[in-house]
């Protein structure tokens, strides 16, 4: 079972996301709250799988909670929840340590999705999100040789962790080269960017 917190200062939204899971075989919903303060005493407190974190509520802002959450030495992983298509900040996110980028407007048909992908070590981006990031960066799809090496790593079935020893790198800069993988090749998650790299003969 992946033990979940929202933390979203729009009710209807949070009650949309607690019937989501109502029943969920894998996923449980056991706290909710309106505020980042809140949200950084929760996760402290109950150290869930994953936390779903709204971009725009009240309290610290959404790269505080990611800096901080990822300086902690526990297994939460980090989903931001938004409105809007802000390729910019997507990146800089996954930069700082996030491991899930979901819209709003999709969240009820990508959330379960999102969590599983997230809970078992991937990362997820809402594909709107990636047509955009492509879209503000003219969708350069020159990959660099880290980013390759990455992807090799990735094609092996190799964990972030792992990958980080493997090149001498911190997970968080992991993310970092898998985000802009995603970026890069039109795809929303790891195995996406796999799928896309033995489609353009990138590896084999």
């Amino acid at each position: 079972m992946i033990k979940v917190i929202a933390a979203d200062d729009h009710c209807i939204f949070l009650e949309g996301v607690k019937s989501l899971f109502l029943s969920s075989p894998s996923i449980s919903l056991f706290e909710i709250c309106s505020d980042g303060e809140e949200l950084l005493a929760l996760i402290l407190k109950h150290q869930p799988d994953i936390a779903l974190v709204d971009i725009s509520m009240p309290g610290p802002g959404i790269e505080n909670i990611v800096e901080r959450i990822s300086g902690l030495d526990i297994n939460t992983r980090l989903i931001a929840l938004t409105m809007h298509l802000e390729a910019g900040r997507a990146s800089r996110l996954f930069a700082l340590g996030l491991s899930g980028y979901v819209l709003k407007d999709d969240a009820f048909e990508q959330l379960t999705m999102a969590i599983q992908a997230v809970a078992s070590g991937d990362e997820y981006i809402s594909p709107r999100i990636v047509s955009a990031m492509n879209s503000a960066s003219d969708r350069d799809v020159s990959l660099t040789a880290r980013e390759m090496e990455v992807i090799k790593y990735l094609s092996d079935g190799m964990t972030n962790k792992t990958i980080a020893q493997h090149m001498g790198i911190s997970e968080r800069t992991v993310r970092f080269h898998i985000s802009n993988c995603c970026l890069k090749l039109d795809a929303n998650r790891r195995s996406g960017v796999v799928a896309k790299a033995l489609q353009m003969n990138l590896i084999c």
